[in-house]
């Protein structure tokens, strides 16, 4: 009877029919919302329920309302429809009542004090004082960590978009140049305590866009707004809750959850006011790290997205209600992104104050290094060292850059090398995180490549090309910057070869990081020539990308190449479905791991390995993953890879026990009379259905 009490009331009293409140926020007349709630009420379709007919409902009085809706839905079900509706007519405090009142009756909601309320948020602070306060260091071993405040180091960031110019003057200056501009920066710089403060006039944002490039430390800086606000030096007054959310890790997420589960899962717990926590959402601020790591579309209506923090919905789609404002919409947002993505931000969310990170001026250059080494004379040295390479000295205002210099710079010190010898290293080029950084510097400060003009045709939204062909073209790494651009903007775009071009280790880093963009939707990509240095970022973008579907690579990868290419294969969001390895100069120690991909892989339909010298080694290997069930592979292309009569009767075993198998290249190899007579033997069995045998 309970729930027919508080529904009667509902539909009864002030709280929907006359709330002030509640008609400011419909932006109706007072009248208007009882039939503006069974308007919305016929068009509901609670759990697959169906809905009320509109003869019923459309005259009907309040009782006549709360009659029906109790004898469609049922007593439980018909308070959860009309808590439902009152949502969607954007009357969420009635909504929340009714809710609390339902739960009370129930014995569900428990009177918590403000003393026990207080006790959580003290404990909640405890929590995240001990998941943040130390950091992993990238060259610590297992079980070991950093403490986040020893190592981090301010830096400058700035509130205002700069034009591309002003970009550009930076990137060119160099040494003491670079060093006086980013000083000049630093005296106009904001800190991340007056990210929600007011500019003149305006209102106080409740979105901050925290804009940076690739280690400029955005993520550092989002982990140090966890701790800082835990120990109670930032947002004190401010913020009574303080989440953070991965978004790397929240694009792995493949069940439903709401708002409230995410709030929950931050500090896990069975005595959490979840209901005092989401009815003052003011008081909470989401930093969400990493948005151009999300490979969603968001581009759902509005009438789509969430408005209860407590109903579960896919990651997608809670996300973009959160960037929409349309669920939670007075709780803050700090959102940390490259600027590749800003453009998709900007679709999200219209209205957000932008700031951006810039890096180390000279003083927190020279101050990271003492942060680094716990011995002051060490970082003395490593300082100097630094400062009187023009070239170093100014790419240590991005945080990541510092880092591997400072990394290779212990690891001679603790060697017990002299300093002297190191610039020999650099200039020899035997040591590849400085080569790395040398050419990462010397790329970023040439300002256009040789396709740029052909790139910007192809950004244009009028450009309808489908396939992009570089043919002994011999392009260098420094296209790629400007070729990476293309995939986010050209949706078109559907097929690349790159044949004969020497793109180098960041070249193709750069080109990688643009098909990861969940714009790209590339789907068949072609490499002649490809490094085997390459094959590790090859792997990330099939790990990211769902639209590549064909992957074709003619380049000397040898086993140490085939074995990073398939981490990416085996990722369960790789979607390829043909692959081909040609005179890729691998052995069966390859095949052991494409066996491997066999029989995880679901999507992959053609393997061509046709030119490796994989012997009747490598065919027992490849042949224990084809007999595997997961294996749906239809043809299998083996040209000239060095097979006998002793593999066929492998291959005779697949023939039985994979049904899928419709086509079988075996051409170039030496299998002899007795060989192809195994084969034919089996070729006649039931179970066999292949169709081609070359």
């Amino acid at each position: 009877m309970a729930g027919r009490g508080k529904l009667w009331k509902t539909l009864r009293d002030d709280d929907c029919v006359h709330n002030q409140d509640c008609s400011r926020q419909c932006g109706a007349e007072t009248g208007n919302n009882f039939e503006r709630f069974k308007d919305k009420l016929l068009h509901s379709d609670f759990k697959g329920k169906g809905n009320i007919s509109q003869s019923r409902l459309e005259d009907a009085t309040r009782i006549a309302t709360k009659n029906l809706l109790l004898g469609f839905y049922g007593e439980d079900a018909s308070v959860d429809v009309t808590i439902e509706v009152l949502i969607w007519i954007n009357c969420r405090d009635v909504a929340a009542k009714l809710r609390e009142e339902r739960e009370k009756d129930l014995g569900l909601n428990e009177k918590i004090s403000e003393m026990s309320i207080e006790d959580y948020r003290v404990k909640y602070k405890e929590h995240i004082h001990r998941e943040y306060q130390q950091i992993k260091d990238r060259n610590s071993r297992l079980g070991e960590g950093t403490l986040l405040n020893s190592r981090y180091t301010k830096l400058i960031i700035v509130n205002q978009y700069r034009p591309e110019k002003e970009r550009e003057h930076e990137i060119m200056a160099m040494g003491q140049r670079h060093a006086e501009i980013m000083n000049e920066q630093a005296r106009s710089s904001i800190t991340i305590n007056t990210l929600f403060r007011p500019e003149r006039d305006a209102q106080a944002p409740r979105l901050v866009a925290l804009v940076g490039a690739a280690g400029i430390g955005k993520t550092m800086t989002a982990l140090k707004i966890m701790l800082d606000w835990a120990t109670g030096k930032l947002y004190k007054k401010q913020f009574d809750y303080v989440y953070y959310i991965n978004c790397k890790e929240m694009t792995l997420l493949t069940q439903e959850r709401s708002v409230a589960d995410m709030i929950l899962k931050s500090y896990p717990t069975n005595k959490a006011p979840i209901e005092h926590i989401l009815a003052n959402p003011e008081k909470i601020l989401f930093v969400i790290d990493g948005f151009d790591e999300l490979r969603f579309a968001f581009d759902q209506p509005e009438s789509d997205l969430c408005s209860d923090p407590r109903k579960k919905q896919s990651v997608e789609i809670i996300l973009n209600s959160l960037f929409r404002r349309t669920v939670l919409p007075e709780c803050h947002l700090i959102i940390t992104t490259r600027p590749t993505a800003l453009g998709k931000l900007e679709k999200c969310s219209k209205c957000f104050r932008y700031a951006e990170i810039l890096g180390f001026s000279e003083k927190e250059r020279r101050e990271y290094f003492q942060n680094f080494f716990e011995n002051e004379k060490e970082a003395s040295d490593a300082f100097n060292f630094v400062s009187k390479n023009e070239i170093l000295f100014t790419m240590c205002f991005v945080p990541i850059v510092s880092w591997i210099i400072c990394t290779v710079l212990k690891q001679q010190m603790d060697r017990g090398k002299d300093l002297a010898q190191t610039s020999k290293t650099i200039t020899g080029h035997q040591d590849k995180e400085f080569l790395w950084l040398v050419k990462w510097f010397y790329q970023g400060k040439q300002k256009h490549s040789s396709v740029y003009p052909l790139c910007q045709a192809l950004k244009d939204p009028d450009c309808k090309i489908k396939k992009l062909h570089f043919q002994f073209c011999k392009l260098k790494g420094t296209c790629c910057r400007d070729l990476a651009a293309v995939f986010s903007n050209n949706w078109h775009l559907k097929e690349l070869k790159l044949y004969k071009s020497d793109l180098g280790y960041f070249g193709l880093k750069q080109l990688c990081e643009g098909l990861k963009q969940p714009d790209c939707k590339l789907q068949s990509l072609h490499f002649k020539d490809l490094a085997r240095s390459g094959c590790r970022d090859l792997a990330a973008v099939l790990s990211t990308s769902p639209s590549l579907t064909q992957l074709e690579l003619n380049s000397d990868l040898r086993d140490s190449g085939v074995q990073q290419l398939c981490q990416g294969l085996k990722n369960p969001n790789c979607k390829l479905q043909r692959l081909k390895l040609e005179s890729c100069g691998f052995t069966s120690t390859g095949c052991r791991n494409l066996r491997t991909v066999l029989r995880s892989n679901w999507s992959l339909r053609e393997l061509e390995l046709s030119g490796n010298h994989v012997g009747d080694l490598g065919a027992e290997q490849l042949c224990e993953g084809l007999k595997d069930p997961s294996c749906h592979l239809q043809r299998l292309e083996l040209r000239y890879c060095g097979f006998s009569a002793a593999c066929c009767e492998d291959f005779a075993h697949v023939l039985i026990n994979n049904p899928s198998l419709i086509t079988l290249d075996l051409r170039g190899n030496h299998l002899g009379d007795s060989g192809v007579q195994n084969l034919c033997m089996w070729l006649k069995h039931p179970n066999c259905q292949l169709q081609k045998l070359w």
